[in-house]
């Protein structure tokens, strides 16, 4: 399954390593982007979930080691119709 590894850029030694359990981010999961809020020690995670149709945000607790998923579904994360237009071509 999808995991989150930290690694020290000093030492390029593992720091860190937490499983998302299946039930949070399983088959048709796509997790991509993240944002860590230090002061909170949670980091926030984008799951598109292009396969499985259910995008949402996963937040996990680095003190912790907890992760939960929210917003599965809703109206804010949900892809909208869209164009690229990439120089002049759509």
């Amino acid at each position: 399954g999808a995991k989150l590894l930290a690694v020290d850029i000093n030492t390029k030694e593992l720091v860190h390593e937490y499983t998302i359990p299946s039930e949070i981010a399983g088959i048709g999961s796509y997790c991509q982007d993240f944002q860590i809020d230090t002061k909170s020690e949670k980091i926030y995670i984008a799951d598109i979930g292009v396969m499985a149709k259910k995008p949402a945000i996963l937040i996990y607790d680095i003190s912790s080691k907890t992760i939960r998923k929210v917003l599965s579904r809703d109206k804010s994360v949900l892809d909208e119709n869209y164009v690229i237009d990439s120089k002049g071509k759509k």
